[in-house]
């Protein structure tokens, strides 16, 4: 009786890190853009030109993402020579 006991505690233990893992990852239907005919895809950018210094900060804090670092880079690689896109 007593080894089942401890053969259900060491289940619920190695089970336990999988649940609270599984809590914290967003749902598929979170992740995946709308239908156009309800939106489609979610943007941070404005409808024209640059983002503001508050729209910077925004998708910052929302992608990680800096925004005056990745207009650099695209810059630098829109000069260089070959193939590219844009």
């Amino acid at each position: 009786m007593r080894s089942r006991t401890g053969l259900w505690c060491t289940c619920l233990l190695l089970l336990l890190p999988a649940v609270v893992a599984a809590q914290d990852k967003p749902k598929l239907t979170d992740y995946f853009p709308p239908p156009e005919s309800k939106g489609g895809w979610r943007t941070l950018l404005p409808e024209q030109g640059a983002p503001d210094v508050k729209q910077k900060a925004k998708i910052l804090e929302t992608t990680g993402v800096d925004w005056d670092k990745l207009s650099s880079a695209w810059e630098y690689n829109r000069a260089a020579e070959g193939a590219s896109i844009g």
